[in-house]
């Protein structure tokens, strides 16, 4: 995933998108190729990616409703013209907001009818289903479907999402078995691993084996757009005070400050421990 965010305040925010990001260096080279070529699709859809990642929806906007428009029938398009929407509603007034989140559902919804085998797709179409309020067509019926039907064109992706989907119900259990089915399929997938530990956190179960699993986390490089290894380490430092283990906790706790100054949870935590010996 490239990005997210949460709806409510961005409706559906710049959610992940299937389109790679753009190099800024190669904005100019697609600027000229749109100069020579006014009606070039590839180069609409890049600098529409361009413009959503440097935070620019209604630049985002005009290129790439002209590449719908051109290409009806781009998934692509049609994905990355849903994030310019949810970014857009951003800074829009509150009425404002409800019709650009039903375009943003409406633009991931076709990427998803166009390439339903593409899980970064139906990804932000289920995390959009998640946070959306039902008065603009979300609902957690509706991310479950579509993590069922995801599963069955990628069966790691769709255990995830459907883990994803029973933790935001608060089914912890589920979650779990959702994880560990995707760890059966990708023995070292980070996210998997990670979401057995957030979920070993919030459930207060699996306490030794969410340790395990973010212990696993910091021996794997951390992918893209993933938690870091400090927010492993903060989780860590969670479970190991659920273990009445303040020491470890502590030293988690360091450790993922070492790793990233920045994280507060991580700090907050640390204030709140007992004084060490």
């Amino acid at each position: 995933m490239r990005r997210a965010a949460g709806i409510l305040l961005l409706l559906c925010g710049a959610a992940a998108t299937g389109a790679a990001p753009v190099d800024p260096g190669r904005a100019a080279d697609w600027e000229t190729t749109l100069q020579r070529d006014p009606g070039n699709v590839d180069a609409l859809l890049h600098l529409g990616t361009h413009r959503v990642d440097a935070g620019q929806p209604e630049e985002a906007l005009k290129y790439l409703e002209k590449a719908a428009t051109l290409a009806p029938a781009n998934a692509a398009v049609q994905d990355e013209l849903g994030a310019a929407y949810g970014l857009s509603a951003q800074n829009a007034g509150l009425f404002s907001k409800y019709g650009l989140a039903r375009k943003c559902q409406a633009a991931f919804e076709k990427a998803v009818q166009l390439d339903p085998a593409n899980p970064s797709y139906r990804l932000n179409l289920i995390t959009y289903d998640l946070q959306a309020p039902a008065m603009v067509g979300g609902g957690k019926d509706k991310a479950l479907a579509q993590a069922q039907e995801l599963r069955k064109f990628s069966p790691l992706e769709g255990h995830r999402a459907l883990a994803q989907v029973y933790a935001a119900d608060e089914k912890f259990g589920d979650a779990l078995a959702e994880y560990r089915a995707a760890l059966l399929l990708a023995p070292a997938d980070y996210g998997s691993l990670y979401g057995i530990g957030r979920m070993a956190v919030l459930s207060g179960t699996a306490t030794e084996e969410g340790i395990a699993a973010l212990q696993r986390c910091l021996e794997l490089p951390t992918p893209p757009d993933y938690p870091s290894h400090a927010a492993a380490e903060w989780r860590l430092g969670l479970l190991h005070e659920h273990l009445r283990q303040p020491a470890q906790a502590r030293a988690d706790y360091e450790a993922a400050l070492r790793d990233d100054p920045k994280l507060t949870q991580a700090a907050d935590a640390l204030k709140k421990l007992p004084p060490g010996p």
